[in-house]
């Protein structure tokens, strides 16, 4: 004859069970958020490859923007009503326009949206990273108007505009409604993408 389980019995199991859940649920929380560091690098090195193939193929200009600290005018054109989420995550491949020594931003990359770092981690850094003139969002990422804005620009050969050599650094942490960034404990783990001013070739370390 089967044998019945007893409350004590049951008890027992269950306080068992979430001594369990307890002791890995954070551990799977880190890891989930270091999982993102490489993950939002791997999406950046992806728009910007294809932005370089977009160039070749279309011989345009064409420029992955990141509107975040990087442009001098973030605070003016990221709205602060705390709905933004685009401030240090947030970038986007357009078309954009020779004027002298400037570039003039022309219209978005059919097919193309914001795209968004993953939950756990933030663009902490930049290098050489050039400003494209008269920006227009209308999925309300950008307030109202015309805003500059700092962005990676290819030219008609894919090779980088103004031959620069570009840097991004994605690292772990979370950026808040205030724009400031909370950073975990693991804020050593970064991963960085570079772009050759010469070739255009993007690579990772």
């Amino acid at each position: 004859m089967r044998r019945s389980f007893t409350l004590v019995e049951l008890l027992v199991v269950t306080v068992i069970i979430g001594i369990i859940i307890a002791a890995v649920v954070p551990a799977f929380s880190r890891l989930m958020t270091g999982s993102a560091v490489s993950y939002g690098l791997r999406m950046t090195t992806s728009q910007l490859n294809m932005a370089r193939v977009e160039a070749c193929a279309r011989r345009k200009y064409v420029a992955v923007v990141f509107p975040n600290k990087a442009s001098d005018e973030a605070d003016a054109y990221l709205p602060s009503d705390g709905e933004n989420i685009g401030y240090r995550c947030a970038f986007r491949s357009c078309y954009v326009k020779k004027n002298g020594s400037e570039f003039v931003f022309d219209k978005w990359v059919p097919g193309t949206k914001w795209e968004y770092l993953p939950k756990g981690a933030y663009f902490h850094d930049f290098d050489n990273l050039t400003t494209i003139k008269n920006v227009v969002d209308e999925d309300g990422l950008f307030t109202p108007g015309t805003h500059d804005v700092a962005a990676v620009v290819f030219s008609e050969s894919g090779r980088v505009a103004g031959k620069k050599f570009y840097k991004i650094v994605v690292r772990e942490g979370v950026v808040t409604d205030n724009k400031t960034v909370t950073r975990n404990d693991n804020a050593d783990n970064k991963l960085t993408a570079k772009v050759n001013k010469y070739t255009g070739s993007v690579s990772t370390e």
